[in-house]
């Protein structure tokens, strides 16, 4: 199974706040960990509600924004496994 088959879904623990610079930031309440998105990160964090796979949530970035650079596909999905390390998302298959 490819990466971008999975399913990512939020931290019911962790606290999204949207700040006055354009950026967020992500508390995970489980951890104390936090970590600051920008817009494409927003987007991310808003895209993964545990029903859409990687690969789905890519497509809506690449949607979303003007101009999009070549690698996105491995940034976005760089990003997601990294939030799934620090406890911000959990993993689902479906089969």
């Amino acid at each position: 199974m490819s990466n971008y088959e999975y399913i990512p879904y939020p931290n019911p623990d962790v606290i999204y706040q949207d700040e006055d610079d354009g950026w967020a930031v992500l508390v995970n309440m489980d951890t104390g960990n936090s970590i600051a998105v920008n817009s494409t990160g927003k987007s991310i964090w808003k895209a993964a509600d545990g029903r859409k796979s990687v690969g789905k949530i890519i497509g809506l970035i690449k949607e979303s924004f003007s101009s999009v650079p070549d690698d996105i596909d491995n940034d976005v999905a760089g990003l997601i496994d990294n939030l799934r390390a620090n406890g911000f998302f959990g993993y689902k298959v479906e089969y």
